[in-house]
């Protein structure tokens, strides 16, 4: 295995467990996330402006409805307790939008 793939690995490690903090910290401890893409993308220059870099896309769909309010989860559709997060992970870069 080179070094990039260990790199890429580490990466991915590290956002894991960072995402799990964050998650944790605001209590939402169990979840249920769908996971829709994944692929490698090669010379996109998106993630950092100037530079043409390589590397993971992944899309998920987190679904919180069941750690909300009882009174939200009547009042508002499905729809508003999906968070939709994309992802370009390209060692050291990484970028992810969440909406």
């Amino acid at each position: 295995m080179s070094l990039k793939a260990y790199e890429n690995i580490e990466l991915n490690i590290t956002v894991v467990c960072f995402l799990r903090t964050v998650w944790c910290g605001l209590q939402f401890l169990s979840f249920h996330f769908q996971f829709l893409k994944q692929y490698e993308f090669f010379d996109d220059t998106t993630i950092k402006e100037g530079k043409t870099l390589s590397g993971i896309y992944t899309y998920k769909i987190y679904r919180v409805k069941s750690k909300m309010p009882w009174i939200l989860q009547k009042l508002l559709p499905d729809e508003a307790f999906e968070i939709h997060e994309e992802s370009w992970n390209a060692y050291p870069y990484c970028k992810t939008i969440l909406t």
